[in-house]
């Protein structure tokens, strides 16, 4: 059975999206999934009578060129240290944040104290 070529989807609107599958860890069953991805890039398997079929194969040649297969155990590692490294990063936000409120809030009072330094602003930290 011959696929329908996709008209449904415009680069330039849709753009691609990230596709994640953790398939069985052993060289047949990677292989058959790259293979099955490799179809695509085939004439043989797009319906002629819905569409283009060198458009539908330039753009599976683009996902197949792209097919990137890792250990599901080591992406996970990773994108948990990136959730780690963007938490770090709201903290850091913050503290920074708090600091400048803190800053400002005894410039207020050493103003209406008229100038006497009831802390010095730079024994807040700047981070």
């Amino acid at each position: 059975m011959k696929l329908p070529i996709p008209d449904d989807w415009d680069e330039q609107t849709n753009g691609y999206m990230f596709l994640i599958a953790c398939v069985p860890n052993s060289p047949m069953w990677r292989s058959h999934y790259r293979g099955k991805f490799y179809e695509l890039t085939w004439w043989k398997v797009w319906d002629k009578d819905t569409g283009q079929i060198n458009d539908a194969k330039a753009v599976a040649n683009d996902v197949y060129k792209g097919l990137c297969m890792a250990n599901c155990d080591d992406l996970i590692l990773q994108l948990i240290r990136i959730a780690d490294a963007l938490e770090a990063i709201q903290q850091s936000e913050q503290t920074a944040q708090q600091n400048q409120e803190t800053r400002e809030i005894l410039d207020s009072i050493n103003e209406i104290l008229g100038g006497d330094s009831v802390v010095p602003p730079e024994t807040v930290p700047n981070v």
